[in-house]
């Protein structure tokens, strides 16, 4: 993340931002069964989330879930 230059990693709809690189890594790590790295992408995931981020929120509600049921 911190090669990218800053408006790379701006929190667009078209950009990569730090927050949406821990949204996609958290999945790619529950899909890989790697659930502690995992967890730790979500909760960072949610640090970078503002309040109103609800897509944010759900995604990482359904990767926990599926997370937790093999």
């Amino acid at each position: 993340m911190a090669r990218l230059p800053d408006a790379d990693r701006a929190d667009t709809s078209l950009t990569h931002g730090e927050q949406k690189h821990h949204v996609h890594l958290s999945l790619a790590l529950t899909a890989l069964r790697d659930t502690h790295r995992a967890r730790d992408s979500q909760q960072r995931a949610m640090e970078l989330s503002t309040p109103t981020s609800t897509m944010t929120g759900s995604l990482l509600t359904i990767d926990a879930a599926t997370r937790n049921h093999p």
